[in-house]
C-alpha cells in the first residue's frame, strides 16, 4: 500500500476468468454500435454546415 492507503471507495475489480462464448456477434455489435455513433455524428457535421447558409469562408462552417 502506498502512503496514504485506498482511496475510501475504492472497490477491488473483478478479474474473474469467463469465457467469450459469442466473440464474432459481440465484436460485429460493437462495430455496428461505432460506425452508427460515427455516421449520427458526421451527419449532424453536415446538417450544420448545410444550415450556415452561403460560404462562409471556413471549411467548418463556423462564422
Amino acid at each position: 500500500m502506498w502512503n496514504g492507503g485506498e482511496a475510501e471507495d475504492f472497490t477491488e475489480p473483478d478479474t474473474t476468468d469467463r469465457p467469450v462464448t459469442k466473440r464474432t456477434e459481440d465484436f460485429l455489435a460493437f462495430v455496428a454500435e461505432q460506425v452508427a455513433a460515427r455516421t449520427a455524428e458526421q451527419e449532424a457535421t453536415i446538417r450544420r454546415i448545410v444550415s450556415t447558409g452561403p460560404d462562409t469562408g471556413d471549411a467548418r462552417g463556423v462564422r
